[in-house]
């Protein structure tokens, strides 16, 4: 996949072009021109989000309960029914109205590099749309935000969508307005991410 060239350093060192393939929650949305440039100036000073910090929490605590529920059932069964209690609270308060549901995201196949990604989509844009993308990375379940412009669009639903009849379109698209910190935190996360793939045997080479 060839993206545009830039002068950004990360692209001048190749980095940027770093890419892999794999899984991770995904949206797209098609934005209109007054939207886009209202949204630049935000992307250009994000900062690297934070980890999902009640996701890893959740997740230390069914480890704990279900290490508790040989040596205690029924400690195990009451710090269930606390966590449900909790849970429900939250639900009904304003708390959870400035959460984002990171599940909510569809676990989508795509190709991502520092520089643009490529990913299947029902329906197709128009080349030069700009669009928000939304990423929900694999590890520690970071949520970024993302400007882009369409590249290409095409007809297939086998290179990414492995065949589903739904998502009949290819989109490439290349990130814009991105900030240094968000580049470079990509770019690390890749690297990062195609030697855990390699140890699970996932990655062509």
């Amino acid at each position: 996949m060839g993206w545009a060239m830039d002068t950004n350093k990360n692209t001048i060192e190749g980095r940027g072009y770093f890419r892999i393939t794999d899984w991770m929650g995904f949206e797209y949305r098609a934005l209109d021109e007054e939207e886009y440039h209202r949204l630049r100036k935000v992307s250009q000073y994000a900062e690297v989000p934070a980890l999902d910090e009640l996701a890893e929490i959740d997740r230390q605590l069914q480890l704990a309960l279900t290490r508790l529920e040989i040596k205690s059932p029924y400690a195990a069964d009451l710090g269930k029914l606390l966590n449900k209690k909790i849970q429900l609270i939250m639900q009904k308060t304003s708390i959870a109205k400035d959460l984002v549901d990171l599940d909510d995201f569809e676990q989508t196949q795509v190709d991502i590099s520092a520089t643009g990604m490529a990913f299947p989509s029902v329906r197709a844009v128009s080349a030069g749309k700009p669009v928000q993308v939304d990423l929900v990375l694999q590890s520690g379940r970071q949520h970024l935000k993302l400007l882009a412009k369409v590249v290409s669009c095409e007809l297939d639903n086998e290179s990414l969508a492995d065949g589903d009849p739904l998502h009949t379109h290819l989109i490439r698209v290349i990130f814009s307005d991105m900030s240094e910190n968000i580049s470079e935190f990509l770019i690390q996360y890749l690297v990062k991410r195609q030697g855990a793939l390699l140890k699970l045997g996932r990655v062509n080479r």
